[in-house]
């Protein structure tokens, strides 16, 4: 019997469909006002609210502890290295020059597999996410206190302050996400369900009034946010701010983040529709979609689409969602994932 939520799935579907389109309209926002305006209130609360939605799905904090490693090491050792590797072949061979000589091809490809290895240290693409899924297990099962969701966000506010961190085993950006997945681990379900079932008419419509008037207030520069603070991997100083104003930024980026996670929750209905499959199989989509976007960047260049490829993005970001939610990717992540930990079993570094 199948027993998914499928308002949960739909949440999924969606965040996941705004993941991939992030990701690929990421060059293309100088052409378009709208589109870079769209693609800053993404990224305010997209990661935070499914990084919440993954703290809510994971209440039995003892069990996904004892198999973080077993669900995304492996896959995260196979995205990040096969990510890094793909891409940066891919953007040297586009880069390539008619002069070309064995010399300087040995040495490039010296330097992508040394990148290749060191990414693994240094998760600078997607793949970033799944490191950070391990961390939040592993460490959930000793913060059950809601007092903790306090610490964490406080920490979070903190980080900002370090340099050093950056992209080192993503620890900078598990850090500011970890109050999210906190709030979602110790929200109740019941409450959530409560919640849920009772949105009404008005609700959604002022859900979806103020959606649209954040993305004015974005348009109109009236909310100026710096890229780098919504990713989040870079700290206060790197973004041109002192401490105390980069701390009082995200404070108000992390605030806005919740009441625009609640609007877009009050939008997304409750019944099966097309992208319920994708949020089931999210974690599919998010692994292979990443192999696409250095494809998807060099086509833009290439073919200098500029405002044309608006809608080009959204229709290979939708392609891309109902290809990779297939069978077919479920069934290769998987076989991925046995015979990754078939590998580390072998050494007795999983169990």
């Amino acid at each position: 019997m199948n027993t998914r939520n499928i308002y949960i799935d739909n949440i999924k579907g969606a965040l996941i469909f705004l993941i991939v389109f992030g990701h690929f309209a990421a060059d293309s926002v100088q052409y378009s006002s709208f589109l870079n305006s769209f693609y800053t209130f993404i990224y305010i609360f997209h990661i935070p609210l499914f990084v919440f939605i993954s703290g809510f799905l994971s209440k039995n904090a003892e069990k996904n502890r004892d198999t973080a490693f077993t669900k995304f090491l492996g896959l995260y050792l196979f995205s990040v290295t096969g990510f890094t590797f793909f891409s940066d072949a891919l953007y040297t061979v586009f880069s390539l020059g008619k002069d070309i000589n064995s010399a300087f091809l040995l040495s490039k490809s010296i330097e992508i597999l040394k990148d290749t290895l060191f990414s693994v240290f240094h998760a600078t693409g997607a793949p970033w996410y799944l490191l950070s899924l391990i961390f939040w297990r592993i460490l959930t099962p000793y913060l059950k206190k809601k007092r903790f969701i306090f610490i964490a966000l406080l920490l979070a506010v903190a980080a900002g302050g370090v340099t050093e961190i950056g992209y080192t085993l993503s620890i900078s950006r598990t850090i500011v996400f970890f109050p999210f997945y906190l709030l979602g681990y110790h929200f109740d379900t019941a409450l959530f369900s409560r919640l849920t079932n009772t949105i009404s008419k008005w609700a959604r419509v002022l859900s979806a009034f103020v959606i649209l008037a954040v993305i004015f207030l974005i348009q109109q520069n009236v909310l100026h946010l710096n890229y780098q603070m919504l990713y989040s991997f870079s700290s206060y100083q790197v973004c041109g701010y002192t401490f105390a104003k980069g701390a009082v930024i995200r404070i108000f980026i992390f605030a806005l983040a919740v009441v625009i996670s609640v609007c877009f929750l009050c939008l997304i209905p409750k019944r099966e529709i097309k992208f319920t499959k994708w949020g089931s199989r999210s974690l599919n989509i998010y692994i292979w979609h990443m192999f696409l976007i250095p494809v998807v960047g060099i086509l833009g260049s290439k073919l200098n689409l500029q405002l044309l490829s608006v809608p080009v993005v959204i229709v290979i970001s939708l392609a891309s969602c109902v290809i990779l939610s297939s069978t077919f990717f479920v069934e290769l992540t998987d076989t991925i994932r046995r015979r990754m930990n078939r590998i580390f079993s072998s050494a007795e570094f999983v169990h």
